[in-house]
């Protein structure tokens, strides 16, 4: 009788000697050294052969707050022309750079210096790759792998996308490190169960100071909880069950007397709460933690706009730029129509004279009624905006001709993956699919830019990465017969 090889035989003999608890710290670090070594040097040629000159690259609005934090000591003027106190972007990157402008007063020392830790933020997120495999249960080549892709891509992509990762003008490439040691600290979490007050406290902090980097991830926090709580209880997520409870989850209870998809009320330790108990004392005490880290920049911005904004106030703003009667897909059309020109402060005098008048939070819920309006009176072009600007996401148009092959043969390929590790390991790709499933909602209502996507780029990789596994495994194994 005559079988084929399936993918779930393939990883599920591959991941015999791949075990979370098996491989040896060392050999994790050895691992990520020889990742960042070689990342870092790729990009460091980008930053040092592109020019002999640094000269600072202002015009952006992180570049113009941490310019006001270094000359006035204030947090304002995110635009070329002057507006006042702002809450337009999150704290974290523009006071680092004041800070870097403040040690290194020469612009081209500081500019040198901005570019080499973004390449260096860029280099590190892919380093961690191979750890963060581990924790998530799938094999450590798989991280490897999913790394050395995000290094291949890097080098195929056209050399004008390159400065994403290494110009340091955004946050994104920290942002990238960030989420990637918080998927560390969650698949840790998730698969041990560590409902420990150090642990709660530890989520909450960090989870809050990364929101005063980027705050468009304030919605992967709750998903990531409630999984939280459905891999504690062992919910079988089809009727069919977790088909390798093992590599799904490293918990106590999936294991006794009952079988792997028995979900018990505890953790199988005498004198514990009940597991639910437990999980919400830990969420709530995660979340105040949240609160309280947040605390510092929500009082300052109500003592000084008027209103407790917590991470970013221009919502309404963004909003009403990409959802007018002359909005486009993408920044770059609307550069070249004249509409960004037209109807964003940072290009219109005009615009940062309204701010100046009404103050910074009225401008913004003034644009976001315009906005909202507009697109209950167009809901046609606000869908096919909408559908335009989901495509250009994951499919950017980054350079002419099959200059955009690669980032599209990664996301699909990362897809696959994500489906073959869902069948496999189900909290590694509710872990990432809920990454790709949430954070980018907001980028759809907004005129396209591809550094939105690279926060969670890694993960096409990542994924990559393991369809390309399985795809081996199947390939040496081939077809057997019994």
């Amino acid at each position: 009788m005559k079988r084929t090889t399936t993918p779930a035989r393939c990883v599920a003999g591959l991941r015999r000697t791949t075990a979370f608890t098996s491989a040896p710290l060392l050999r994790e670090s050895a691992w990520c050294i020889l990742v960042l070594f070689l990342a870092l040097l790729i990009r460091l040629g980008t930053v040092f052969g592109s020019s002999g000159q640094f000269g600072v690259l202002r015009g952006f609005e992180t570049q113009a707050v941490a310019d006001s934090l270094t000359t006035t000591g204030t947090f304002s003027n995110p635009f070329r022309y002057e507006t006042g106190p702002t809450a337009h972007l999150a704290p974290v990157y523009p006071l680092f750079l004041s800070g870097l402008e403040r040690l290194l007063p020469e612009d081209a020392d500081y500019e040198r210096a901005k570019q080499v830790l973004s390449a260096l933020a860029a280099s590190l997120h892919y380093a961690l790759l191979p750890l963060l495999a581990v924790a998530a249960g799938l094999p450590r080549r798989v991280g490897v792998i999913g790394a050395l892709v995000g290094i291949a891509m890097f080098l195929l992509l056209p050399a004008n996308v390159r400065p994403l990762e290494t110009q340091g003008s955004w946050e994104h490439a920290w942002a990238a490190l960030g989420i990637v040691a918080l998927s560390i600290l969650a698949a840790r979490t998730f698969r041990q169960a560590r409902f420990t007050t150090g642990h709660a406290v530890a989520w909450g902090v960090a989870w809050g100071m990364y929101l005063l980097l980027i705050p468009t991830m304030a919605v992967v926090f709750p998903v990531w909880l409630i999984q939280l709580r459905i891999s504690d209880c062992g919910l079988r997520i089809s009727s069919g069950g977790v088909r390798n409870p093992r590599s799904a989850i490293d918990n106590p209870q999936w294991r006794g007397p009952a079988g792997p998809n028995r979900a018990s009320e505890t953790h199988g330790k005498p004198g514990e709460a009940p597991a639910v108990r437990r999980w919400l004392r830990f969420a709530a005490l995660s979340t105040a933690c949240l609160l309280v880290t947040l605390a510092p920049w929500t009082t300052r911005n109500w003592l000084v706009l008027g209103s407790p904004v917590w991470g970013r106030d221009n919502l309404g703003l963004e909003l009403h730029v990409s959802n007018n009667d002359c909005a486009a897909a993408t920044f770059a059309q609307m550069q070249r129509s004249g509409c960004h020109a037209k109807t964003h402060p940072n290009a219109s005098p005009q615009e940062a004279a309204k701010i100046r008048e009404a103050g910074e939070i009225r401008y913004n819920q003034q644009r976001l009624r315009e906005a909202l309006a507009w697109v209950r009176s167009h809901p046609a072009r606000f869908t096919g905006l909408t559908l335009e600007r989901f495509a250009l996401f994951w499919f950017p148009e980054v350079g002419p001709g099959a200059a955009s092959y690669p980032l599209w043969a990664v996301t699909l390929a990362g897809f696959a993956g994500l489906i073959l590790c869902y069948k496999e390991n189900r909290l590694a790709a509710m872990l990432f699919g809920a990454l790709l499933l949430v954070y980018p909602l907001i980028y759809y209502s907004v005129q396209h830019f591809l550094r939105y996507r690279y926060p969670v780029l890694w993960v096409s990789s990542l994924m990559t990465a393991y369809a390309l596994t399985v795809a081996w495994q199947r390939f040496k194994a081939g077809p057997t017969t019994s």
